[in-house]
């Protein structure tokens, strides 16, 4: 996340420029955000030209269903559109791989299961929780 805990002074936000990103994915709560960056944070991608999702989990939980579906179809709709997308939490591990999990469910049309193999397989770092496996396993 730019401005967290592990990129206090921003120069992860100069590389979103560079990468060509336009949608943020933001699945960081807003105290989270506010006590990690100082900092309205989606409403500071939105004023550097960002589309911005919000989608806030509490850290090591799990989102409501319906704001997820909500989220993932938009994520899939501007994606369809060929724009990049960065999707981030705090770590990166944990809420950011259970979003993908479920975008790669929709868009690879594959089990929970599946999904978290692969996803595990191209990000090995991830770290879900019991109740965030429970959610995917059960999800339909």
């Amino acid at each position: 996340m730019p401005f967290g805990i592990y990129d206090q002074d921003g120069e992860l936000f100069p590389e979103l420029k560079r990468q060509d990103i336009s949608i943020v994915v933001v699945l960081v709560e807003d105290e989270e955000y506010l006590e990690q960056t100082q900092r309205n944070l989606p409403e500071f991608y939105s004023t550097q030209g960002f589309e911005v999702i919000h989608l806030p989990i509490p850290n090591y939980g799990i989102p409501s269903h319906k704001p997820l579906d909500v989220a993932i179809t938009k994520t899939i709709e501007y994606a369809n559109a060929s724009q990049s997308a960065l999707i981030h939490c705090s770590a990166g591990i944990g809420r950011t791989a259970l979003f993908a999990i479920f975008l790669a469910m929709k868009v690879m049309r594959i089990s929970g299961r599946e999904a978290i193999q692969w996803v595990g397989q191209h990000h090995p770092r991830t770290l879900l929780t019991p109740i965030q496996i429970e959610m995917i396993l059960s999800h339909k």
